[in-house]
């Protein structure tokens, strides 16, 4: 059982609750416009351009990664002393 240190569980824990601050507030203009529906969409735009580049890119290291045994070919000895 591997257990966790503390700087790692307290990001984990303060990232959503940051983000959800930033997605409220933000930096607003005035007091007024904390309701703005032009002010959420833009961070909501923001964040799910941020999240669809993750997952491009996890994708693509993550599928040649998976799909490499495909292209291994087993090779004799004897075909590497021929060349």
């Amino acid at each position: 059982m591997v257990r966790q240190s503390a700087p790692r569980c307290s990001a984990a824990l303060c990232s959503p609750a940051t983000v959800a601050g930033w997605l409220f507030c933000g930096d607003l203009p005035s007091p007024a416009s904390i309701f703005a529906v032009e002010h959420f969409i833009s961070r909501v735009g923001v964040l799910g351009v941020t999240v669809m580049a993750f997952l491009s890119g996890f994708g693509a290291v993550n599928g040649p990664f998976t799909y490499l045994n495909v292209f291994v070919r087993y090779v004799l000895q004897a075909t590497i002393s021929a060349y």
